[in-house]
């Protein structure tokens, strides 16, 4: 709305007899007005009148108004006219019009009410003029004064509430009201604490009389504020008097104002709630020390001889000290019946050098506490200041004392008792409430509160993104926020327009083209971030974000950037050091705020501390609550990390609820930083923009069943996350004016990336790559998998003794998922569990066994020939196993992995028969088709190792994959280490090989 534009006045009604109607419908059918009270009550009046011809014209509102009346008659006729319903009193004094327009009003930025009190009138009640009717209804004498009868019977419980149709419809329903102009109306205040009621109300109070106070029943929470304010003030008035005072008490559903109570619930409700009407509850006050020269003490008095040496001593003291004051002299006879001048002293003795009162009173989930004005004198200036005590404080009175120096700066005196200290703030609190004092609620934490309010220390925000402040929203800022570090607040800049546009410009002039749609995704997330709250709500998870790539990527200043919004991207607010129970506190004590972890993952980190780091984003999901003790620290924002290594790589589960973005190296327009920097120091300034964007569910989960085609090899649940990111970050380009279609970026820039991170493998898959892994490093062998054929169906499986194999693996990995789970897993893919099958006896046994042969391989043909060649472990240790189908291994490819086919091969028969294909003997257990499901173990021969063959780096062999010979290259020869590290063709990671047992020279026909 451009408020300058707007009119001086807004026409209710154009014409008088339109005018005349309204106010007839609105007094008499929507406030259950009586007619004849109406038409004595109500005189209509335009602004111009003329009695008769060639009489002047006369402006007769002006004159009820006591408004600066014109000298000239110029303009009158161009003027447009305007109407008034006046509301006079008994003795015909004007008190109140309706108008038919309502002027604008440029403090408020909206329209008055049209009703206007006289001039310099003052605070005035309303005592109309009552017809017989009206009088009949009452009991009232037919003729006279109607209120002088009133005043003169006590007995007679007058209503007291607000606006004139209040009154006159309580009187058309039979029960004596008086109006006022509003809720503390009734009274006027002489000085700072002392009120005094209005004459007008003072000529009815008595001690037989009972007042009913009946003001409106409002739901907006300032009005309520300042209604019970304004009753207990009247109360405490009113009973000073003598009267009694009661409250009268309806539900604000009935009717707001005592007209709406009886239109819409009818006489006999209103009468009801009049006789139901009940007293005050009273507060009592605490007697306690005195308040003096911003001291707190208690005062004494002393009568002393005045020739008295001590007397002189006190009278030069009470010149200059404060806390003595000398009040005259007075004779008394003395014990000899002789006159004696005494000089009567008070002495001030102070228990603390510093006065208090109650500014505040502050709730909060550990106990809250007060707020105090604190006052002393200090070289004679009067020095407050106002500050927070925990309630923990207020107890002992060595910890309140130190509370008051901590926040105070300075030493304080302070020689109280603990029951003066009680009942010192006692009274104080008493106080504070008595005259309507709010209790409000201390920050919960920096940001976003539970009722959707923004808190900061230098701003408050509504949940809209609307400006507010304490005095409207009830929330303080908490200083002391975080139980491990102190939390700080980011200052957010003064709100403009231009802020998020410049923030734009600015990356565009620093950050690489190719780079640019990536930084405004983080952007978006962390405008999603602000909504954190909302989308937790409605889904129960929200992703976070990595950022990951070489050094010199500017993922860091991408992220913030991103944190900027929020004036969350100053070093104080970075942490690059990963601590648990740090974290936890910081995403505790943030409330929907972008936070930023740089590089956590040092060089040289342990692999714990990754593992650290994963579970931390996996619970971050879900919003997980870590309890330590009696701290629960529960996540009210998310992260972005920004790391040069990929996290969640070994958590398959952490991965999927991950947002992650490669920010290759690219170079930036460094002599553009400084601009950068001024913007995201200013980038706050278009927080209320962001604010006021909302989740809307329908919309990103349109997003998402369009991306869910995008990402084949991605879990579900990462389309999800990005629809969130890509809607926000639409919405935030948006509201910075900057042309960018954030769907089609990630369809065609991140959605690739997200596929290659494989965050949609199930768990069985994740075991299988991991496994491999481990057998790479001699962890896994015969002794506990083998490769076998099921005579039952002739497939060929990997038979794994799970129970041997979990423990280990638990160690290394820290899966999420359990064996029992992986079991289900196996059986969907078409393996078998609990199945028996004999493996070597132990590890130990095997790898002396491939030592042996190794050492056997290295010698010459004739000392083979004139040697043992050893023989190798028999499976003879019967146990429960797993079989898992070979085509589910990693990278498996067909059945000539296993099987060699001659026709294929320029080797010899003998050559190939010798080196891979499998000794179809049963074994030496025996088992048949009939009795075991399993089949014979396969065995592999070796091909004759060359004399004196060594491996060399770069070299093209054969090495043994499980039974399977495939081709592979070195990539290292041993030096300080005994081992050959080949990368097998179609294995993820690369093997080592600690003998030549397992490597053979690629021959042509292999090749």
């Amino acid at each position: 709305m451009n408020i300058s534009a707007q009119p001086k006045r807004h026409t209710l009604q154009a014409s008088q007899p339109e005018f005349e109607a309204a106010i007839r419908k609105e007094f008499i059918e929507g406030s259950a007005i009586e007619l004849e009270l109406f038409d004595v009550a109500v005189q209509f009046a335009a602004d111009i009148e003329v009695a008769g011809v060639g009489q002047e014209p006369r402006e007769a509102i002006a004159e009820f108004l006591n408004w600066e009346l014109k000298t000239t008659q110029a303009g009158f006729s161009k003027r447009e006219s305007f109407f008034g319903a006046l509301l006079r009193n008994e003795d015909g004094s004007p008190w109140q019009a309706k108008l038919s327009y309502q002027a604008w009003d440029s403090d408020k930025g909206r329209y008055a009410k049209p009703y206007k009190a006289p001039k310099g009138n003052g605070s005035r009640a309303y005592l109309p003029p009552v017809p017989q009717s009206t009088r009949n209804l009452v009991n009232a004498p037919l003729e006279g004064s109607f209120w002088d009868w009133v005043k003169a019977s006590p007995d007679i419980p007058i209503i007291l509430t607000e606006g004139a149709k209040k009154s006159l419809s309580a009187l058309s329903a039979g029960t004596v009201a008086i109006s006022l102009y509003g809720c503390n109306s009734g009274y006027k205040k002489l000085t700072d604490e002392i009120y005094t009621l209005i004459s007008d109300l003072k000529q009815f109070c008595n001690p037989e009389r009972t007042f009913i106070l009946a003001f409106d029943r409002d739901s907006n929470r300032d009005t309520i504020r300042r209604v019970a304010n304004a009753v207990q003030r009247m109360n405490d008035l009113l009973q000073s008097s003598g009267a009694t005072v009661k409250i009268a008490i309806w539900e604000p559903e009935r009717g707001k104002g005592i007209d709406d109570l009886i239109v819409s619930q009818g006489t006999q409700a209103w009468r009801q709630v009049v006789s139901d009407a009940v007293p005050l509850p009273k507060q009592g006050v605490w007697q306690c020390l005195e308040s003096h020269n911003h001291q707190v003490g208690k005062w004494a008095e002393k009568e002393i001889p005045s020739k008295s040496k001590e007397c002189s001593s006190l009278e030069i003291r009470s010149k200059f000290d404060p806390n003595v004051v000398f009040k005259g002299e007075i004779e008394k006879s003395g014990e000899d019946g002789k006159k004696v001048k005494l000089a009567k002293f008070q002495i001030f003795t102070p228990s603390c050098d510093f006065d208090f009162k109650v500014s505040k009173i502050l709730s909060s989930e550990d106990g809250g506490g007060l707020m105090f004005r604190v006052s002393r004198v200090q070289r004679s200036e009067i020095v407050a200041k106002e500050v927070y005590i925990k309630s923990s404080e207020l107890t002992q009175v060595k910890d309140f004392a130190n509370a008051l120096k901590r926040e105070l700066g300075f030493n304080v005196s302070c020689i109280l008792k603990p029951e003066q200290l009680q009942a010192l703030i006692q009274n104080r609190t008493a106080k504070y409430e008595k005259y309507g004092g709010e209790i409000y609620r201390l920050a919960d934490r920096t940001g976003q509160q539970d009722d959707g309010t923004w808190v900061f220390e230098n701003a408050q925000f509504k949940a809209d993104g609307t400006l507010t402040a304490e005095a409207e929203s009830l929330w303080i800022f908490n200083r002391s926020l975080g139980k491990v570090e102190k939390i700080p607040s980011p200052i957010i800049e003064e709100q403009d327009p231009k802020a998020l546009p410049e923030l734009i410009t600015a990356c565009e002039n620093f950050f690489h083209k190719d780079v640019m749609g990536h930084v405004l995704f983080v952007c978006g997330y962390a405008t999603a971030t602000l909504q954190r709250r909302a989308v937790m709500k409605a889904e129960h998870r929200f992703p976070q974000l990595t950022l990951f790539g070489e050094r010199g990527g500017a993922k860091t200043t991408a992220a913030r950037v991103a944190a900027s919004i929020a004036g969350m991207h100053r070093d104080s607010f970075i942490i690059s050091r990963f601590s648990e129970s740090l974290i936890y506190e910081q995403v505790k004590s943030l409330g929907g705020l972008p936070f930023l972890i740089d590089d956590p993952i040092k060089k040289g980190a342990k692999k714990e501390s990754r593992d650290a780091i994963d579970n931390f984003l996996w619970a971050m999901y879900n919003g997980t609550t870590r309890k330590v003790r009696t701290n629960e620290q529960t996540p009210h924002t998310a992260v972005i990390v920004s790391s040069n290594v990929a996290l969640g790589e070994d958590n398959a589960a952490t991965e999927s609820r991950l947002i992650k973005l490669i920010f290759p190296v690219l170079p930036c327009n460094d002599s553009a930083y400084q601009r950068l920097e001024s913007a995201m120091n200013l980038a706050s300034g278009g927080f209320s923009q962001l604010a006021t964007i909302q989740y809307d569910r329908d919309a990103v989960r349109t997003i998402e069943s369009k991306l869910l085609e995008f990402l084949p090899s991605a879990h579900s649940r990462v389309a999800a996350s990005l629809a969130m990111a890509t809607y926000f970050t639409q919405k935030f380009v948006d509201a910075a004016g900057y042309q960018f279609d954030a769907f089609n970026y990630c369809k065609n820039q991140i959605c690739p990336q997200m596929n290659q991170f494989e965050s949609g493998k199930d768990s069985l898959t994740d075991f299988l790559e991991k496994l491999s892994l481990m057998r790479s490093e001699g962890l896994i062998g015969k002794w506990n998998a083998i490769s076998v054929t099921l005579r039952e169906d002739g497939k060929k499986y990997l038979a794994v003794d799970l129970a041997s194999v979990w423990n280990k693996f638990e160690q290394l990995h820290n899966p999420n998922y359990s064996r029992q789970g992986l079991n289900a897993l196996i059986q969907a893919g078409g393996g078998h569990t609990n199945k028996k099958q004999k493996f070597v006896l132990t590890k130990l046994e095997w790898t002396e066994y491939l030592r042996s042969k190794a050492e056997f391989d290295r010698k010459t043909e004739h000392e083979q020939r004139e040697s043992y060649a050893p023989v190798e472990p028999k499976r003879s240790q019967l146990r429960n196993c797993v079989l898992i189908p070979v085509a589910l291994l990693p990278n498996q490819e067909d059945d000539s992995i296993d099987t060699h086919k001659p026709e294929e091969s320029t080797a010899t028969t003998e050559q190939a028969d010798k080196r891979i294909e499998p000794i179809n003997q049963p074994d030496s257990d025996g088992w048949s088709s009939n009795d075991s499901p399993v089949a014979p173990q396969e065995k592999t021969e070796f091909l004759p190792l060359p004399e004196g063959w060594q491996p060399r780096e770069g070299e093209r062999i054969l090495a043994l994959d499980f039974s399977n010979w495939k081709p592979a290259t070195v990539i290292k020869v041993p030096g300080a280490k005994r081992d050959w590290k080949v990368q097998i063709e179609g294995v993820a990671n690369p093997v080592h090989l600690y003998d030549l047992s397992s490597m053979r020279p690629l021959t042509e026909a292999a090749a």
